[in-house]
């Protein structure tokens, strides 16, 4: 090989280094430290992610009840430990090339691709067997670059780790305490019933309240933690998408159907769960729509179960035609991402699987 063939072939790959280092560690950067990253298509987490979640759910569809629900369960821990994986493969692998592009400053010579990944990889690891060694002040700056930004990958990840763990332990603890109070698998009129029954209708405002909030953190800590919407509830019938839809089908039904209950903490939970919903969906960018999801007699069902529960309601025709008004902007966003994620038990659409 010529010297120009040389000189081109170690200033390609200095560039392809610094390429791969550069688009990894920001990566990193934007996955687990900025509270709101862009979720862009040419970020490796974001690409390895969705081209894994194509074949996971059709490797759970080969198997039945339980033992599919138990795959895809397993796909949000998986994907974070081969995330961690890739990010570390890719990062040595940009400081082995830019190292190759340096190799003559490197001792022992000759240095081939091979020594240069090996030098790269046990510098970022910290590991420094001393067969390998920086003979020039700008290879031991490169070499010092290398450990150091292998310490960094750990602690920002071993951070994320714990920010994503928090984050799933603070919404399932609320799907879990509505779930008590809607039935299982959980529905916004089995909501209404529960409380209709047990007198407690002039709580339903608290917990309206209390259903935005959690709307609210739901959504904020999923556009900024995309992984925590893969992480699946213990319990197979219910769901961060179940819940959600509980609580917005409970006050569609409270704002277009019953008389006699404060309106305003409905609708306020109505405005926020349908941001919540469109939100995730864009961000997601699940694609496919679905309608409402609701057939009259179902509906009049309700209405039915809402009478016996002590609830004086609308007339009939006004009410469905209301109900169906506030369905629409909301629920074909929840049965999109519903069927996206593989989620099954989705109790307030009649076109659910």
């Amino acid at each position: 090989m010529t010297k120009i063939a040389l000189m081109a072939l170690e200033i390609i790959s200095a560039i392809v280094g610094v390429l791969l280092v550069w688009l990894t560690l920001r990566d990193v950067f934007q996955t687990a430290v900025v509270p709101r990253a862009p979720y862009i298509n040419i970020r490796p987490s974001s690409l390895a992610t969705r081209l894994l979640w194509r074949f996971w759910p059709k490797i759970a569809a080969l198997y039945g009840g339980k033992r599919r629900e138990d795959i895809l369960s397993t796909f949000a821990p998986f994907n974070m430990i081969a995330l961690l994986v890739l990010w570390a493969a890719l990062v040595g692998l940009g400081y082995g090339c830019i190292f190759y592009a340096m190799r003559a400053q490197l001792r022992p010579q000759p240095m081939d691709f091979h020594t240069s990944l090996y030098f790269a990889y046990s510098t970022m690891l910290t590991i420094g067997f001393g067969d390998v060694l920086p003979g020039t002040f700008w290879t031991r700056v490169l070499a010092i670059t290398t450990g150091a930004s292998g310490l960094g990958l750990v602690a920002v990840v071993t951070s994320y780790l714990f920010a994503i763990f928090g984050s799933f332990s603070a919404r399932e603890r609320y799907v879990i305490a509505l779930g008590a109070r809607s039935g299982t698998p959980p529905t916004g009129c089995g909501l209404l019933e529960t409380h209709g029954f047990a007198k407690l209708v002039e709580r339903l405002p608290a917990v309206m309240v209390d259903g935005q909030a959690w709307a609210a953190g739901v959504v904020q800590s999923q556009v900024a933690y995309p992984i925590l919407c893969y992480f699946r509830s213990n319990d197979a019938h219910q769901s961060w998408v179940g819940t959600l839809g509980t609580l917005l089908d409970a006050a569609t039904m409270i704002v277009s159907t019953i008389d006699g209950v404060p309106k305003g903490e409905a609708e306020l939970m109505l405005a926020v769960g349908r941001r919540a919903a469109k939100d995730l969906y864009e961000h997601h960018r699940v694609g496919g729509r679905h309608d409402a999801g609701i057939a009259r007699h179902h509906f009049d069902e309700r209405c039915a179960r809402l009478r016996s529960a002590g609830y004086t309601l609308h007339d009939p025709e006004s009410a469905w035609h209301d109900y169906t008004r506030l369905r629409a902007t909301y629920a074909p966003h929840l049965n999109s991402i519903a069927k996206y994620f593989r989620i099954a038990s989705t109790p307030w659409s009649d076109t659910a699987s």
